[in-house]
């Protein structure tokens, strides 16, 4: 019972990467739904990773919900990268950040510039990074009246 416990267990992860890379998969192979789970789990994939870059914290089911379904209904991956870019959370992340860094949040146009950077591919540690390389520039702890500039 134990040893097929243990088959299960490693049988569900394996079924998933069968689904994401394309491969066939046992329902697939008989005729049932396999491309739906492609979709579905190469969508949560896509809505982590942007979350992760963005938000810097992994996505939650309402992400999933939200940016998930929009990709399997066609949105490119592109638009929904800049969805996020330009959400509430997004601000919120970027002035904590910003506060982290220098002490205060960000500028209407600092604000403007990263999340159009964000929408670029950039991510919120190339952003932390860029602010702490700022900051030990002028020497201390990196808080200071200075702005952020490419």
């Amino acid at each position: 019972m134990k040893l097929f416990k243990q088959a299960f267990r490693l049988a569900i992860p394996l079924v998933l990467v069968w689904a994401v890379m394309g491969l066939s998969t046992p329902a697939q192979a008989g005729g049932g739904g396999g491309d739906g789970l492609k979709k579905r789990v190469g969508s949560r994939m896509v809505v982590d990773q942007l979350y992760r870059d963005i938000l810097n914290h992994p996505a939650d089911e309402q992400a999933y919900k939200l940016y998930g379904d929009a990709l399997e209904q066609g949105t490119s991956t592109e638009m929904v990268r800049k969805m996020i870019a330009f959400s509430p959370e997004a601000g919120l992340v970027i002035n904590d950040t910003f506060r982290k860094f220098t002490g205060r949040p960000a500028s209407d146009e600092e604000m403007q510039r990263v999340r159009k950077e964000l929408n670029d591919g950039a991510t919120i540690s190339q952003l932390e990074n860029k602010l702490a390389r700022m900051g030990s520039k002028g020497g201390g702890s990196g808080k200071g009246k200075h702005r952020f500039d490419k």
